[in-house]
C-alpha cells in the first residue's frame, strides 16, 4: 500500500512539473508532453483527489462538485495533492481519492459539464472533453502533430536535398525563403537538382511566418545575419530544424526564438555543385538524423517529422543520442574536410597517404579530448553511422569546394571553434591551430592578397 501511495505521489508530482512547464512555455509541443504525462498516470492506475458535494433532498448522495468558469462553462474539478487542495480560496469540505480512469469515464458521460479542471487555483490544467487532443488522453492514442508547411532557409546543397525529397509530398507546401536578387534568381531559374529543375514557391520571411517546420540550411557565416529572418518565420508552433555544420547552431537559434522550438538535427549528404546544378547520390546518402535531447524521445514532433519524410525518398532516422551524433559529424568534418582542402586533392588521399591520415588523426585526437572534457560520450554513437556517405576517391568535400569557388569557408566553425573550446578547457590544439591559419591564408590568397607584381619593393621572410 505504501509503495502504491509513493508511486501515485511521484506520478502527480511529474504532472505538476509538466503543467508548470506548460504555463511557462504554452506551446503545442509542451501541451502534448503534459497530456502524455496524464496518460501515463492513467495507465499506471493513478488517482486524483475529486471534490464532491451532497445532493439535496431526502435521498442525499455524493456527486462531483461543479465549478463555473468566467466564460460560463461548467467543470468538475480535482487536485493532484492535499497541498494543491489547500490552495483553494474556499474550503473544499468533501473529497475522496478517485481513480483517474473512472473519473474520466464519468466525465465523458456527464452531459452537463465541459470537462475536468485539475488544480483550479494553482498549477491548473483544463481537460476539455470536446478537444480532440484531450480526448486522445482517454483513448490512449498518440497526441499527434501534422506538418503541412515547410520553409527552407538556404537553398544550397543541403536545402536542395530537402527540395528534391519534399516537393511532391501530398498535402505539404514547400517554400524557399529568400529576398532581393536571390529571390529573383530562384523565381527565374529555379533550382536544378540531379539534372531536374525545381521551381519552389519563394517567400519572404514575413510571408513564411508560422510555417510548421523551418529548416535552416545556411552556411555558418550567414547564420547570425539571418536571425531576424528566423524570428520572423517562427510562429507559436513552428519547429526549427538546423541542418548546418558545427556544434552550436542550435544554441544560437534557440537564443533567438526559444529552445523549445528547436529540434536538434544533422545531415550527412555528399553533394557537389557545378554549373549544371547540385548533384548527389540518393542511394548512398545517409540523410537526416534528428532527435530530442531529453525525454520523451518519441515526442509528437519527432513522429511528425518521420511522417513528413516517410515515402519521400529522403533517408532519415531518429536517435536518442542526438548531441553525440552532432559531435560525430563535427568530427567527420574536421578530420576529413580540412586536410583535404589544404592539399587540394580528392578524398582518396586519406586511403593512399599515411601522411594525410596522420594529419587527420591528429585533428581527431584534439577534438575527442575536447568532447570528453565537455561530457560528450562519442562511444554512444552507433559505429555504422559514425562514417560519412560513400563517395568516389575524386570527391571534394565542402571546404575544398568553397576554396575551389573562391568562397570563404566555414573554418571558423570547425578549427576556429575547437581552438576556442581548447583554450577554455586548457587543452592544446596545435593541429587545429595550424589548419585554421593555413585555410585562412588560402582564403586570403583567393581574395587576391598575394597577387604581387614584379614592380613591387623587395621584401624578406620574417
Amino acid at each position: 500500500m505504501k509503495m502504491q501511495e509513493d508511486e501515485n505521489r511521484r506520478l502527480n508530482q511529474a504532472l505538476e512539473n509538466a503543467v508548470q512547464g506548460l504555463q511557462q512555455a504554452p506551446t503545442q509541443e509542451q501541451l502534448a508532453h503534459t497530456l502524455t504525462v496524464v496518460r501515463r498516470a492513467m495507465q499506471a492506475g493513478g488517482q486524483w483527489i475529486a471534490a464532491v458535494e451532497t445532493t439535496p433532498g431526502a435521498c442525499a448522495a455524493l456527486r462531483p462538485k461543479i465549478v463555473q468558469t468566467a466564460d460560463g462553462g461548467h467543470w468538475w474539478y480535482a487536485f493532484t495533492s492535499f497541498d494543491e487542495q489547500m490552495k483553494s480560496p474556499d474550503a473544499v469540505k468533501s473529497t475522496f481519492w478517485a481513480d483517474i480512469n473512472s473519473l474520466f469515464d464519468a466525465a465523458l458521460a456527464a452531459e452537463e459539464i465541459q470537462g475536468i479542471i485539475l488544480n483550479p487555483w494553482h498549477c491548473t490544467l483544463q481537460l476539455d472533453k470536446t478537444d480532440p487532443h484531450h480526448q486522445a488522453v482517454k483513448t490512449g492514442e498518440r497526441v499527434s502533430m501534422k506538418i503541412c508547411s515547410v520553409a527552407i532557409l538556404g537553398a544550397g546543397a543541403v536545402g536542395s536535398y530537402l527540395l528534391w525529397g519534399l516537393t511532391d509530398k501530398p498535402g505539404v507546401t514547400v517554400s524557399v525563403v529568400a529576398e532581393g536578387t536571390r529571390a529573383d534568381r530562384l523565381r527565374r531559374a529555379g533550382c536544378t537538382i540531379n539534372g531536374k529543375t525545381y521551381r519552389p514557391q519563394v517567400l519572404t520571411a514575413a510571408q513564411a511566418h508560422g510555417a510548421d517546420l523551418l529548416i535552416v540550411a545556411l552556411k555558418y557565416g550567414a547564420l547570425r545575419g539571418a536571425l531576424d529572418d528566423i524570428r520572423a518565420i517562427a510562429g507559436e508552433n513552428t519547429t526549427v530544424m538546423s541542418l548546418m555544420n558545427g556544434v552550436d547552431s542550435e544554441e544560437i537559434i534557440g537564443a533567438a526564438v526559444g529552445d523549445s522550438h528547436v529540434l536538434p538535427a544533422l545531415i550527412k549528404v555528399a553533394s557537389h555543385r557545378t554549373e549544371e546544378g547540385v548533384f548527389f547520390d540518393p542511394d548512398t546518402t545517409i540523410g537526416i538524423i534528428y532527435g530530442e535531447q531529453q525525454p520523451p524521445f518519441d515526442s509528437p514532433r519527432v513522429q511528425a517529422v518521420a511522417d513528413l519524410f516517410d515515402g519521400t525518398g529522403l533517408h532519415y532516422q531518429n536517435t536518442v543520442h542526438i548531441r553525440e551524433e552532432i559531435w560525430s559529424k563535427f568530427r567527420l568534418n574536421v578530420c576529413n574536410n580540412l586536410p583535404q582542402a589544404i592539399l587540394g586533392a580528392g578524398v582518396g588521399c586519406y586511403r593512399d597517404s599515411a601522411h594525410m591520415q596522420a594529419i587527420s588523426d591528429g585533428l581527431r585526437r584534439e577534438l575527442e579530448a575536447i568532447a570528453a572534457a565537455k561530457g560528450i560520450d562519442l562511444s554512444l554513437v552507433d559505429s555504422a553511422v559514425s562514417y560519412g556517405s560513400l563517395v568516389k576517391p575524386t570527391a571534394r568535400y565542402s571546404t575544398l569546394q568553397d576554396l575551389d569557388a573562391h568562397r570563404h569557408t566555414e573554418i571558423e566553425m570547425f578549427s576556429g571553434a575547437l581552438i576556442r573550446m581548447g583554450q577554455e578547457l586548457g587543452i592544446p590544439t596545435p593541429y587545429n591551430e595550424y589548419t585554421y591559419h593555413m585555410i585562412k591564408a588560402m582564403e586570403e590568397k583567393n581574395d587576391g592578397l598575394f597577387d604581387y607584381d614584379e614592380g613591387e619593393a623587395a621584401t624578406r621572410a620574417r
